[in-house]
């Protein structure tokens, strides 16, 4: 075998070897499991007002993302009677929860959210529009806009305010 024919046949393995050495960061910055660390509401005065997160999950893999989250001074209370909430109980946890699953696409340092699963039904099918920045095991993402299937913007984000989250990486 010449020399251009020997350098042909080991093109594959050398294309493959880039390939595995390549980490999934590399190929997609939010690929991961994540949970949150802080939130905070930024007003359109410029204003800040900081929750305490609570018990999080967050998950981004192949164009696949699943979020959910709850932020309040104290976890929720377990319901008095277990599994059986009251319309009072079930009201207060919902309230303090966000929770959307769809898939997503970056664009540059933007990740757009396509949800297919929402605890607001107007979210599905509708859009989400996040700034991101990843340092290594720290993910923030800054949350400016919400567009309903209807393509109705969000008061919140129409206001001109901002949910900024704080991430770290689990996995």
């Amino acid at each position: 075998m010449n020399g251009r024919g020997r350098q042909l046949a080991l093109l594959p393995i050398l294309l493959t070897r880039c390939v595995w050495a390549s980490s999934p960061e590399e190929l997609d910055p939010l690929d991961g499991v994540w949970r949150l660390a802080a939130v905070t509401y930024v007003m359109a005065d410029g204003t800040e007002d900081r929750l305490t997160p609570q018990e999080s999950l967050f998950l981004f893999k192949g164009g696949y993302y699943n979020m959910g989250f709850a932020v309040g001074e104290v976890r929720s209370p377990p319901y008095v009677e277990r599994f059986t909430p009251t319309d009072e109980e079930r009201a207060a946890r919902m309230g303090a929860l966000t929770v959307n699953a769809g898939t997503y696409e970056i664009v540059g340092s933007s990740v757009l959210l396509h949800p297919r699963f929402a605890l607001v039904p107007e979210f599905v099918g509708g859009l989400g529009e996040i700034d991101f920045e990843v340092s290594g095991d720290s993910l923030q993402l800054r949350w400016r806009r919400s567009v309903s299937v209807n393509e109705v913007e969000s008061p919140w984000t129409v206001a001109g305010h901002v949910e900024e989250l704080t991430l770290v990486r689990i996995r």
